[in-house]
């Protein structure tokens, strides 16, 4: 019996591309979005070991580390810069595998148009830089406390900063997260950035969250008219209604 004939078969899904929201967008091939971004810059490109590749800028203070088959939920992507090819990093960003693919080639494009080099404290002024654009796209922030996040009035994305992180200058803690789904935990996708990560960079991820937009695949269950014929007539036909006799006493 296949598929068609059987009255308890799952439905065939449906599947269109529509445009959606850039946080909400596929993530595309982080594979091939990395390797058009080393060739169209001029970024050297080097494995090491056989599961992970470096892109690296000419100056050696701005690296890319992707580990080529991590847990889409886990940190694929490592973007960190040096004072010199030698010293401590000065900050870094960590991206998940699922992040979508508008959102992280914005990024690059972003690190290719600067030279990204020693970030500023955290300061109120530096935090108003980076969440104007959501403000002006009208993000709710929520009152202070330790963790401040700014939202849409639609939508699970979200930008986040933890105060007691970003008022320390030497704290390792993660400063600012993006990340999307309704379980803030468990984020569908999440970009991580440290300490000192400088303000214009978090200003232009903040636009591309607030404005920009990609391609999301949508899928749909739906039921074939053949399947929907075939299962109908198995079903016991209806008993005929005569005329009806009195009972007999």
């Amino acid at each position: 019996m296949t598929d068609s004939e059987h009255p308890n078969a799952d439905p065939e899904p449906d599947t269109r591309v529509e445009t959606v929201p850039a946080y909400n967008a596929d993530p595309g091939d982080h594979r091939a979005i990395l390797d058009e971004f080393a060739t169209e810059q001029g970024w050297d490109k080097r494995t090491w070991p056989h599961d992970t590749t470096h892109v690296i800028h000419a100056s050696q203070t701005l690296r890319i580390q992707f580990l080529n088959n991590a847990d889409p939920r886990e940190d694929t992507w490592t973007i960190a810069a040096y004072d010199t090819p030698v010293s401590d990093r000065t900050w870094h960003l960590t991206l998940t595998a699922d992040t979508p693919a508008p959102i992280l080639k914005r990024l690059l494009t972003v690190l290719a148009e600067e030279d990204w080099g020693p970030a500023d404290f955290i300061t109120d002024k530096t935090i108003a830089q980076a969440t104007r654009p959501l403000l002006d796209a009208a993000w709710q922030p929520t009152p202070p406390g330790r963790w401040l996040h700014w939202k849409p009035l639609h939508g699970n994305v979200r930008l986040s900063l933890d105060a007691f992180a970003a008022r320390d200058p030497d704290s390792t803690l993660i400063a600012w997260t993006i990340s999307a789904g309704a379980n803030i935990n468990q984020p569908d996708w999440a970009i991580n950035a440290s300490n000192h990560t400088p303000a214009d960079l978090l200003t232009r991820l903040a636009e591309e969250l607030a404005h920009g937009t990609g391609t999301g695949t949508h899928r749909t269950a739906r039921r074939s008219t053949q399947r929907i014929t075939q299962t109908a007539a198995t079903l016991p036909p209806k008993p005929s209604r005569g005329p009806s006799t009195p009972p007999r006493r």
